[in-house]
């Protein structure tokens, strides 16, 4: 580094570093300034052929710092830049000219040394197998952007995806540029919809898979391995089973958790009742929250005697699929009526002096042995007032009618008026570690655990979990990777020596959790057995107690 002192260089090299966060992309300049430069540094930089930017820099600690947009940079990019001082006109440049350095590249390496460091993998499954199709690669798919046209099998490789699965000629996906655990929703729901899905971290396997764009090809995938070769095999589209739905009575009345049966409610509410009578016989040892299950016709109910609803859809049909889908304000009519729910949350044993309640969807489409229908319809946090209560029953209940269950339904041949939205009231729980439970994951007689803690319980669709894995067989438990969000990595001026935030939440050496999760393992292999079938269970620690709020049939 030289240093321009107003009309002649003076040799100081002082360091300047990079700041990458490789999940975010955000990239920083940053330089510990000799203060004799001046206290007011401004970056100066420029992309590509574009015209310069200028931007104050700020002290963060020993450094001063500017983050700078790349968001439209192509990979090959580099960002020249040179640092300016208001207050001295000192000018910091290398050998008289820019500074000159690549993003990308840096947020590649970090990446890699990041998922490395914290045992995730570079090449990480979802779905894992074999299929054959031809390579569509594109940088993004938004939630707006049908894929419903591509009419032979593909095996889609995307930056990012937000659109919506169910074109039975998608038999892949291959995401380079996401982060989400294996058995978060969003990847249940890439899982049952393609034959193949992982995220690729590694460059060299996003460039290969580039290579082959266009191209038809047999690709086979697991952690860490990705093998593809070209072929003249003819793909096959995905082959979804025929859906059979339970049909539900008509039932106007409140329902204790003991009287759940698939002809008056869900099956997510039916199992959380199998999983008490499992309690109350000695075979399980966890805690099941209290729970009330509302059946379709007390919902329907919430939305026949709402007439500021009925006035919304008259007046503009042309809006709405069905009167149910329009606003639906609560009043002073509904107050005794939810008001009466909040006593029989009470003598039920619900804790109605709890801060929130859960209202969970349990309709009669998901949690199915051939269908999951997982994440497609809303659960959600309030507080128990009555206006709150009501205001989410319904926001529940119209989850029938978002676009993505739309779209799954009529992927799998399922008639909308078939869908009953019966909703379950359960207790809140507030826990240490939020866990999910594959007992048997990708048919490998091995158990999968993924775990979040910290802040991050809820962001299963965004991190990097802890994973377990428990061998059936040997019977051994491997705490195969640590939850990652994706710290910030500094590089040096060389881009060779690497800074890295501390590894936060590693459990290895908890003796306590792993206390939990084995007793959560002994108790996961009984419900197995006892449902007949490998199961996807949801709960959480809390302190030494276990809790489990979901169990449903693993869809494959």
């Amino acid at each position: 580094m030289r240093i321009l002192f107003n009309s002649f260089y003076n040799q100081a090299f002082k360091a300047h570093s990079y700041k990458v966060n490789p999940k975010t992309s955000q990239f920083s300049i940053q330089t510990d300034n000799n203060p004799k430069l001046g206290e007011e540094p401004y970056l100066v930089y420029k992309t590509g052929n574009s015209s310069y930017d200028k931007a104050s820099m700020e002290k963060e600690g020993s450094v001063y710092t500017c983050p700078v947009y790349i968001g439209f940079m192509t990979p090959e990019e580099n960002i020249s830049y040179h640092i300016e001082y208001k207050d001295t006109n000192c000018v910091d440049k290398k050998d008289v000219k820019d500074y000159s350095v690549n993003p990308a590249y840096l947020i590649q390496q970090a990446l890699i040394e990041t998922r490395n460091r914290y045992r995730q993998p570079l090449i990480q499954t979802i779905n894992s197998g074999s299929t054959v199709g031809k390579i569509l690669c594109k940088s993004s798919f938004s939630a707006f952007e049908s894929v419903d046209d591509i009419d032979e099998p593909t095996i889609i490789v995307a930056d990012m995806f937000h659109s919506q699965l169910g074109n039975p000629n998608i038999v892949g996906l291959i995401l380079t540029s996401f982060d989400l655990g294996a058995l978060s929703h969003m990847g249940t729901q890439f899982r049952n919809n393609t034959n193949v899905c992982g995220v690729l971290y590694d460059p060299m396997y996003v460039e290969l898979l580039k290579n082959f764009n266009g191209q038809n090809v047999r690709l086979s995938l697991s952690d860490n391995k990705l093998e593809v070769v070209q072929t003249d095999e003819k793909g096959k589209p995905k082959v979804y089973p025929q859906i059979s739905i339970p049909e539900q009575k008509t039932y106007d009345r409140v329902l204790s958790s003991s009287e759940y049966s698939t002809d008056t409610v869900g099956a997510k509410a039916v199992n959380l009742k199998r999983l008490e009578e499992l309690v109350q016989s000695g075979k399980i040892d966890i805690k099941i929250p209290k729970s009330i299950a509302l059946p379709n016709s007390w919902v329907q109910n919430l939305f026949d005697k709402n007439i500021g609803q009925k006035v919304f859809y008259e007046k503009d049909k042309e809006r709405y699929i069905c009167k149910e889908v329009a606003p639906a304000f609560y009043d002073n009519s509904f107050e005794s009526l939810m008001q009466g729910l909040i006593h029989i949350m009470d003598i039920n044993g619900l804790d109605v002096q709890a801060s929130n309640v859960m209202v969970r969807s349990a309709f009669n489409g998901e949690d199915l042995a051939d269908y999951s229908a997982a994440g497609l319809y809303k659960s959600e946090m309030t507080s128990i007032t009555p206006e709150n209560l009501y205001n989410s029953i319904v926001d529940v209940a119209q989850s029938k009618w978002s676009d993505e269950a739309i779209h799954s339904r009529k992927m799998m041949n399922i008639p909308d008026s078939i869908i009953k939205p019966t909703i379950l009231i359960q207790d809140c729980i507030t826990p240490d570690y939020k866990f999910t439970v594959y007992t048997n994951f990708d048919n490998q007689d091995k158990m999968r655990i993924e775990v979040l803690s910290g802040t991050y319980i809820e962001a299963s669709d965004a991190i990097s979990p802890h994973v377990f894995e428990y061998d059936k067989k040997t019977k051994e438990l491997t705490y195969k990777s640590i939850q990652m969000l994706s710290p910030n990595v500094c590089f040096d001026e060389t881009l060779q020596n690497i800074e890295l935030e501390p590894i936060l939440d590693d459990l290895a050496q908890r003796t306590e959790v792993f206390d939990l999760l084995n007793k959560l393992i002994q108790n996961a292999i009984v419900i197995e057995n006892e449902f007949g079938h490998p199961q996807d269970i949801e709960g959480g620690f809390v302190g030494n107690d276990i809790y489990l709020w979901q169990a449903r049939n693993i869809v494959k």
